[in-house]
């Protein structure tokens, strides 16, 4: 997607945006895991809050640049299939962002498997 130079200045504020978000989340990471299944509720309800934190930090940034999309642009973005919808909005955000949103060690989160009967 070709953007303008105003289009281009919205975008750059809703990476930086993306980049806090990301941040936030790696931040909420522990990587200190409770030994007990009822302790390790305590830092799951911390990383759905900051999720939440995330999110509200993130949207007015892509609210305002999606605004400044033309008809076209949004029915791209918007779209369903093919490389609208979220992936073309991901890789305008990780070809831009890339170093911070892969910083996100993912490694560090605990395995945990329950099993039935």
């Amino acid at each position: 997607m070709k953007l303008t130079d105003t289009q281009r200045a919205s975008f750059d504020e809703f990476k930086a945006a993306s980049i806090k978000s990301a941040e936030m989340m790696r931040n909420a990471c522990q990587a200190d895991v409770p030994d007990t299944i009822v302790g390790r509720t305590e830092p799951m309800e911390k990383r759905m809050d900051t999720m939440l934190q995330s999110v509200r930090t993130m949207r007015p940034a892509l609210e305002a640049f999606y605004a400044t999309l033309s008809d076209e642009q949004k029915k791209q973005l918007d779209s369903s299939s093919g490389p609208g919808r979220f992936w073309l909005a991901r890789s305008l955000v990780v070809r831009s962002a890339a170093p911070a949103l892969l910083a996100i060690d993912l490694s560090q989160r605990p395995q945990t498997t329950l099993r039935y009967g």
